[in-house]
């Protein structure tokens, strides 16, 4: 794809383009690791697709085309690329197609990473309410009063308010002069401590939490699996593209109020479901 574009654009070859672009300083990486993405060895981090797009300065079809095909490409599966497809579709605004890869690029996880400590971490799984409570004010730039929060989940006040403290307690909320909560950081990701003794079990609360919150207020909005024989260990090579296809719903995030707006949980999970064959 990138081929035919840079070919389109009267580039006579990579190392032509590259060089006219300003090389290493516009994409930000290698010439070889440019000739890897044209020569369709390897799928370009958001940033560098979006330099390619605009230094072939794409823009109506085919910035459609060329970020149709990355999607695809990145999402491993047809269906969510239709769906990612069709919300570029219903944009209207010119750039949008180029919009959409900026986005991408600046939303990535790496530069958007808030580090939590092991005990920020413990204080935050630890209770429904206080991870309910974190998801309000960290998915929001404006500030909660407690009976807000408690009127979404049917809480008493009281009981949102001790949640609310708790985090602020801990450093992962703060209140303003009118004593109402916020989240610093919103728009972050927060991580948790790669500790293998602290992760399942972190793991297994926070799951925990959604299905609680699943069974009383929520609903199944889409559904995809696939039953395929295959070696293990090659199946687990492609754990990142999933990976990459999960994170790429962070281009849907939003964190202004709207009528529609929801706390969504978008994942992918493999299970081997027998023994191996011979």
């Amino acid at each position: 794809m990138v081929r035919e574009l840079r070919a389109q654009k009267g580039y006579a070859s990579a190392r032509a383009f590259f060089k006219a672009r300003g090389g290493p300083r516009f994409f930000g990486c290698t010439y070889k690791a440019y000739l890897n993405v044209e020569a369709g060895r390897s799928l370009p981090q958001p940033g560098l697709a979006m330099s390619v797009a605009r230094g072939l300065s794409l823009d109506g079809e085919h910035a459609a085309s060329f970020v149709s095909s990355y999607l695809r490409t990145a999402a491993g599966s047809a269906e969510l690329a239709s769906f990612l497809t069709q919300a570029l579709a219903e944009e209207t605004a010119p750039g949008a197609a180029e919009a959409l890869l900026e986005r991408a690029s600046e939303e990535s996880l790496a530069r958007r990473a808030r580090p939590m400590t092991r005990e920020q971490a413990e204080i935050l799984y630890s209770q429904e309410a206080t991870y309910w409570s974190f998801c309000v004010i960290s998915n929001d730039r404006g500030h909660w009063g407690a009976e807000e929060v408690a009127k979404l989940y049917s809480w008493k006040t009281a009981s949102a308010r001790r949640s609310l403290d708790v985090l602020v307690k801990c450093g992962l909320a703060a209140r303003d002069r009118a004593g109402r909560y916020f989240c610093p950081d919103v728009g972050k990701v927060f991580q948790y401590p790669r500790d293998k003794f602290f992760v399942p079990r972190t793991l297994s609360r926070l799951k925990a939490h959604w299905d609680a919150m699943a069974r009383r207020r929520g609903r199944e909005l889409f559904r995809q699996a696939w039953t395929v024989r295959g070696d293990e260990d090659k199946l687990r090579a492609g754990f990142p593209h999933l990976a990459q296809a999960v994170y790429g719903a962070a281009i849907y995030s939003r964190t202004d109020r709207a009528a529609d707006s929801a706390i969504f949980v978008v994942e992918t999970r493999v299970r081997r479901l027998a023994q191996r064959l011979p």
